[in-house]
């Protein structure tokens, strides 16, 4: 009977003691995930006790209490968020709690081309890099005012850290992260864009980044959360292309463990942008799905205008009006004159620009306006048409040419292609793309769109590449998709959807190849920032000139034109290249081409070579001299040329 008892008791004792251990491990997660949410409150410099940031310090208790519920931050002050005041008398919080519709899905195995991170994964020890949480009112760059520094505020060592910082990711990270992740931004929307939207479906919001600064991705990530009706975000997507820095390996995993709509995937090698996200595509579930960069603030009310035509019409795809952040200043705002620029194309290059042209030809009234083409960084479009248009062409690399790809097949598909007057997000334009590395970009990504989409019309793009074309891969598989989908050819395009470019694009009555000097064995050669003289290259990129009806010389995005200098009261002409898409009063840029000679029509003068100085000048016009002959020569004249290379031409297909 004894050895019984003592059975049972043994029994109960490690019943007991597993519960012990199992209460252990538990209170253990729990008072982590705590801790974790307020180190990173307690890791960010720059704020107060005045700050709205105490009731953070409750987050682990109510992941805990309720694992399907997040908090709902008060501080979109300006978006129309719903939420309760934060209250902190006799430290009483009042907080919003709401539900989350979160999908578990599978995780996938590390032998996929990424990498879920688990949300579960203890950190005890991590340091986060210096950032500030939350502001000050009249704070650092709220409000969107750009934030300076005098020149004796700095230290050397200030002066060092900003130039490294910007070396590294070509905008001013120093400065950004003086700046709150919470930042308040203006909301200058007009009347008719504070319309309220009903039954709209929640959006995947999209996020790829390599070696992003960890200061503009901790705003970007907020500025969704932050100013997002929480029942519209099915969940934030983040995809991390093989990064390297340090700050965005455990870090970043032990910072977003507390922001329960926020997933991040990790690729286990280098994608690249558009395949990469493709991949983010392929882990997110919402119905529609907007694409976003990783340095980017959206402003209050972006998401509602931008997804509601996309509810009515599944075809259509959607593009906020982009706001310049400035990469030094971090200075932003709502810029209400480029609210009706649309996007263009520049056909020589297969690159975006803005469509200036367009835009005092559009009505006032109007909250979307049809676009050509878009930038391609910041987008919305819905999961079954993205699907069906075969997503990103997954043989192009890393990144450039899929705006334009996706810009031709949304419209001649069938779909609509538009900018949303009403949603605003800030960018941070940058000169150069530092997360390219070694990478060599060629003209792959645009040579497959000119194959798949443009029909004949690709030859405008080839003529710029001098017909050196490199090997751009297989694109059967895309003729086909265009196939099934029973698109429309690029004439249809041209003529319905961007009759501007097919005016610039009209093959007869044109010149294009070499410009030739009837005195020497020379031709008209585009050099860096200035115009000079060269022997003549049959195909060379640097001598391809056209002229045409509009009168004017270009070659690529160049245009050869006359700038007026007045020193003591003297007018003095200077020739040289300048950027088509600048408008400059004091740029002069037409020419009449008669007798062989280039008369610049604002000055009257002629274009005449100078051999000595292997330069071209402007002299007054004279009939007897060669040096201001030239002979321009015809597209058709550059094809039979090239033709005789064995270069395959067909105008016809």
């Amino acid at each position: 009977m004894a050895v019984k008892r003592v059975k049972a008791l043994a029994v109960l004792f490690l019943f007991i003691s597993l519960q012990i251990v199992v209460f252990a491990i538990t209170l253990h997660y729990y008072l982590t995930k705590t801790f974790l949410a307020l180190r990173v409150i307690d890791q960010a410099p720059g704020y107060t006790n005045s700050s709205v940031v105490q009731p953070n310090r409750f987050l682990g208790h109510i992941n805990s209490k309720y694992p399907d519920v997040r908090y709902t931050s008060p501080v979109a002050e300006n978006s129309n968020l719903a939420f309760d005041n934060v209250t902190q008398t006799q430290g009483k919080v009042s907080l919003t709690l709401d539900k989350v519709t979160q999908s578990t899905g599978k995780v996938p195995s590390s032998t996929d081309c990424c990498i879920k991170a688990d949300k579960k994964k203890l950190f005890l020890d991590v340091e986060f890099p210096p950032f500030v949480n939350y502001g000050q009112p009249d704070g650092p760059g709220e409000g969107g005012n750009a934030t300076t520094w005098p020149a004796n505020s700095l230290t050397k060592e200030d002066i060092v850290l900003k130039d490294k910082d910007y070396t590294t990711h070509f905008f001013d990270e120093w400065t950004s992260r003086k700046i709150a992740v919470h930042r308040s931004l203006p909301d200058d929307r007009r009347p008719e864009c504070r319309i309220k939207y009903s039954n709209l479906p929640a959006a995947s919001v999209i996020v790829v980044f390599h070696n992003e600064a960890w200061t503009t991705l901790l705003r970007s990530i907020h500025s969704v959360l932050d100013r997002t009706p929480i029942y519209l975000l099915q969940e934030i997507v983040l995809l991390d292309d093989f990064s390297d820095m340090e700050h965005l390996q455990e870090p970043l995993e032990a910072y977003i463990q507390h922001l329960d709509k926020v997933k991040l995937f990790r690729a286990t090698k280098r994608l690249g942008l558009i395949r990469a996200r493709n991949t983010a595509f392929d882990h997110s579930k919402g119905r529609i799905v907007v694409f976003l960069d990783s340095h980017i603030e959206c402003f209050p009310g972006w998401l509602e205008p931008l997804i509601a035509p996309i509810h009515n019409d599944s075809t259509a795809v959607t593009f906020p009006s982009i706001e310049l952040i400035n990469g030094r200043t971090f200075g932003t705002g709502m810029n209400t004159k480029l609210e009706r620029t649309v996007g263009g194309l520049m056909v020589h290059s297969l690159s975006f620009n803005w469509l200036y042209e367009r835009k005092h030809n559009i009505s006032q009234t109007l909250l979307y306006y049809p676009s050509p083409t878009m930038p391609g960084g910041l987008y919305a479009v819905s999961r079954e048409w993205f699907s069906k248009l075969g997503k990103y062409d997954p043989e192009m690399d890393f990144w450039g040419g899929e705006n334009i790809e996706m810009s031709f097949k949304t419209w001649m598909c069938g779909g609509s292609l538009l900018l949303s007057v009403c949603s605003h997000v800030g960018h941070i334009f940058r000169n150069i793309n530092p997360n390219i590395g070694g990478i060599r970009l060629t003209y792959k990504n645009s040579i497959r769109v000119a194959e798949v989409w443009m029909d004949q019309y690709k030859h405008f793009f080839y003529e710029k590449l001098g017909y050196n074309i490199p090997d751009y891969g297989d694109v059967t598989s895309r003729v086909l998709l265009r196939k099934s989908l029973n698109c429309s050819d690029f004439g249809w395009y041209l003529q319905h959807v961007f009759p501007e470019l097919k005016k610039s694009m009209d093959v007869f009555g044109h010149y294009y190849g070499e410009i030739r000097s009837v005195s020497e064995n020379v031709c008209l050669t585009r050099q860096t920032n200035t115009i000079g003289i060269d022997s003549c290259r049959l195909g060379a990129v640097t001598q391809q000139w056209q002229y045409g009806s509009d009168k004017r010389i270009t070659s690529g995005e160049f245009i050869l034109g006359v700038r007026s200098e007045i020193k003591q009261e003297v007018e003095y002409w200077h020739i040289g290249i300048f950027h088509d898409r600048v408008f400059d009063k004091t740029v002069f840029v037409y020419w009449i081409y008669e007798n062989q000679r280039l008369v610049n029509k604002k000055t009257g003068l002629c274009l005449q070579v100078n051999t000595r100085s292997r330069s071209v000048e402007l002299k007054n016009c004279s009939n007897s001299s060669e040096d201001q002959q030239w002979k321009l020569t015809t597209r058709k004249q550059n094809q039979d040329a090239m033709k005789s290379r064995g270069v395959e031409i067909d105008w016809s297909v």
